[in-house]
């Protein structure tokens, strides 16, 4: 590492109810922020590095045990295990989140990820593009091409995963160093074998 690393570090700003990023703020508010910048230490810098190896891991569990500390990077943490299909119907958080919003009713994809990022993901972190690979994934759970301009409303079996009636098993997809053979199991907080808890 360099001689001195430093960071600046904002999880809220005055005048801002929900804080979701440093893209929000004026250049004189980030100026302020880095003024009060802090030197990482040798702990931090540790733990980042321990973190980094869990994310890039095939096995999520090393990631979980680092999830449950409490500290900022614990809840990001966290919330990244939560992209991984759920044991009771196959969704990441992300979907889920996207699928209620859609359960509301018909709206287009731009109306969707605004509604997302601004009032349902609990920590921000999705890019528009993201976005749209995560729409794609939903495939048959969702009426309506792909597109920000384009409308989407939920379909019969999309309205049945969601109400726990039916389990999604979409396309692959990576959650950090995790490809497949793990689900989520959000009450317990943990990690387990895929299939497993699945009703």
């Amino acid at each position: 590492p360099p001689p001195r690393l430093e960071m600046v570090s904002a999880g809220s700003f005055p005048a801002i109810t929900r804080f979701i990023g440093l893209g929000q703020l004026a250049p004189e508010a980030l100026l302020l922020l880095w003024q009060r910048r802090q030197a990482v230490t040798p702990a931090e810098l540790a733990e980042g590095v321990a973190a980094w190896a869990a994310l890039r891991a095939p096995d999520p569990r090393g990631l979980a045990a680092l999830a449950r500390r409490p500290t900022v990077m614990g809840r990001a943490l966290r919330r990244h295990c939560q992209e991984l299909p759920w044991a009771r119907d196959g969704l990441g958080l992300t979907q889920r989140l996207v699928l209620q919003i859609l359960a509301e009713g018909p709206r287009s994809w731009a109306e969707t990820y605004a509604l997302l990022m601004r009032e349902r993901e609990p920590l921000p972190w999705l890019s528009d593009l993201m976005f749209l690979w995560v729409a794609r994934s939903l495939g048959p759970l969702v009426l309506g091409e792909v597109g920000f301009a384009a409308r989407a409303e939920l379909s019969a079996r999309g309205r049945a995963v969601l109400e726990g009636r039916d389990v999604f098993a979409g396309p692959e997809r990576w959650v950090g160093g995790v490809a497949s053979g793990w689900c989520w199991d959000d009450a317990l907080g943990e990690p387990l074998p895929a299939g497993a808890g699945q009703p």
